[in-house]
């Protein structure tokens, strides 16, 4: 896990980006706020970073523990969107932060339709035929999402352990004043999410914006302004 840090200020500010993306997904931020100390993550496995050796979330937490201790950070507020909001859930929930800030965040497990119950099936029954040799192991590939085709088998272990991890029994045990930012259309982590991030965090707010998954990249000028509001007001 490596971090580009810019700007200076008592407040540090960690970023914490999601899967497939890299440290410049918030980077722009370093033009606009300028009185705290932003620090920009490259998660492991992403931004030339090595795959983890423990793919777990609580691994990864446990990296950014590690950085924040090593440089002896205080007043920190974790901003984590997508993966990087699963990171920021598991972190806060073991530990004080100044403050939280999820968008469009992963973690809670999604509803289960018929039609994503029947796909289940048919992987699980494809599967099956595949590993006793009864049909082609490239029948598989037309399952999983872009996100899992798309890793490398490192990623995919990290991938497969985080959507499998519901983490709402974490969310009363952070006390921090979060601040949930969320796109109205997003599909990936649909508003419900939101929403039940907002009635079991105690001290959180939520935010809808337009757009979808990428509500803070839609929305860059009303996402910056409150969330300096928020910075301001901690």
């Amino acid at each position: 896990m490596d971090f580009i840090v810019k700007n200076s200020g008592q407040i540090n500010i960690v970023f914490l980006h999601g899967w497939g993306a890299d440290y410049q997904s918030f980077s722009w931020l370093k033009n606009y706020i300028k009185t705290c100390t932003l620090h920009f993550a490259n998660l492991d496995g992403f931004g030339g970073q090595p795959a983890p050796t423990d793919p777990t979330v609580d691994g990864y937490a446990h990296r950014l523990k590690q950085y924040i201790l090593d440089n002896n950070l205080n007043n920190v507020v974790l901003v984590g969107h997508s993966f990087g909001g699963r990171v920021a859930i598991q972190y806060a929930s073991q530990n004080q932060v100044k403050g939280l800030v999820l968008v469009d965040a992963a973690g809670i497990k999604p509803k289960k339709s018929i039609k994503k119950s029947v796909k289940v099936l048919k992987y699980k029954l494809t599967k099956f035929l595949v590993k006793h040799k009864l049909v082609n192991n490239k029948k598989l590939q037309k399952y999983g999402s872009v996100d899992y085709k798309n890793a490398d088998n490192l990623l995919k272990q990290v991938l497969v352990s985080a959507v499998n991890y519901d983490q709402s029994h974490l969310l009363i045990k952070i006390t921090a004043k979060t601040l949930i930012f969320w796109g109205e259309n997003d599909k990936d982590t649909p508003l419900y999410m939101a929403k039940k991030l907002h009635k079991n965090i105690k001290n959180s707010e939520l935010v809808v914006l337009t757009g979808g998954h990428f509500s803070f990249a839609d929305n860059p000028y009303q996402f910056y302004k409150v969330l300096e509001y928020f910075i301001n007001n901690l």
